[in-house]
């Protein structure tokens, strides 16, 4: 995962490589504590990861403000261990619960778990249907004209 990060008032940014690790990974944290004013602290403007969804939950959000940083490497530590079928998986749940910050995206790759993603449904409609197939709801014969 990559993040371009910019500061305000800045047109040019820089991209920084995520997990960060080792001695990097120190100076970052250390640089982080000397950060004292909110518009030195840069934003994250881009982000480029193979799950694309994560981009709307990171965007604009500042790297070195609260534990952001120990989130947003934690984030990219658990990312890299994703299956294909897990990022996908991932999109879908940050399309549907739509986070707005970085702990809630780390509590969802935490919980993936818990969320089931099936291709047959595409709408509502779909959805529908297939409770009443899963739940085996007794739909009356008026009623399933309509399903």
């Amino acid at each position: 995962m990559k993040l371009l990060l910019k500061k305000d008032g800045q047109e040019n940014g820089y991209w920084m490589k995520f997990p960060v690790t080792g001695k990097n990974g120190s100076r970052i944290l250390e640089t982080r504590t000397d950060i004292s004013k909110v518009s030195e602290s840069p934003y994250i403007d881009d982000v480029k990861c193979e799950v694309q969804e994560i981009r709307k939950s990171l965007i604009g959000k500042r790297l070195f403000q609260d534990n952001n940083l120990e989130l947003m490497n934690e984030i990219a530590e658990r990312l890299e261990l994703l299956s294909e079928k897990e990022q996908e998986l991932l999109n879908a749940v940050l399309v549907l619960e739509q986070p707005d910050n970085m702990e809630q995206v780390s509590v969802f790759i935490k919980n993936l778990d818990r969320y089931t993603l099936n291709h047959d449904i595409c709408s509502l409609t779909d959805f529908g249907k297939f409770l009443v197939k899963e739940k085996k709801i007794n739909v009356p014969a008026v009623l399933k004209e309509y399903i």
